[in-house]
């Protein structure tokens, strides 16, 4: 359902119930991908988590995510994050195009702080795009 009185309109945001503990795959119709997407979590406990597995059509390079409005973290390439970590730590699954987040409630001094993660795809790879070619004169 939409979240009344938080977005301006219902295409700006949607609020689903997640079951702590669990692991949800998002999609949209047709494969479409988004430029940048938030996500907000409360009522975590400490102790408590849920992984959000985002599928993506496109052969992106890496992702930024970033939690909290603090430091990029870089996602993992090796391995779906430990339940233990704190929110944000991510893995992306390059060949199989998908990005998996961890929402912790790692932390938490109060159960109902809202704790946000933006996701924004980079088609460089993670060491950069490569310098543009100077134009031949």
């Amino acid at each position: 359902p939409y979240r009344h009185n938080k977005w301006h309109d219902p295409k700006d945001g949607w609020a689903v119930p997640l079951a702590v503990g669990g692991f949800y795959e998002v999609a949209w119709p047709a494969a479409v991908d988004f430029t940048a997407l938030t996500l907000e979590a409360t009522g975590l406990q400490p102790g408590e988590h849920a992984y959000v597995r985002f599928k993506h059509s496109a052969s992106w390079g890496h992702w930024k995510v970033v939690a909290g409005g603090g430091a990029v973290k870089t996602p993992s390439v090796s391995g779906v994050p430990g339940a233990g970590l704190s929110t944000g730590a991510a893995y992306h699954d390059v060949e199989g195009r998908s990005l998996t987040v961890l929402l912790s409630g790692l932390g938490q001094e109060a159960a109902m702080v809202t704790q946000t993660v933006t996701l924004t795809p980079d088609p460089c790879p993670r060491s950069g795009c490569p310098a543009p070619e100077a134009a031949s004169s």
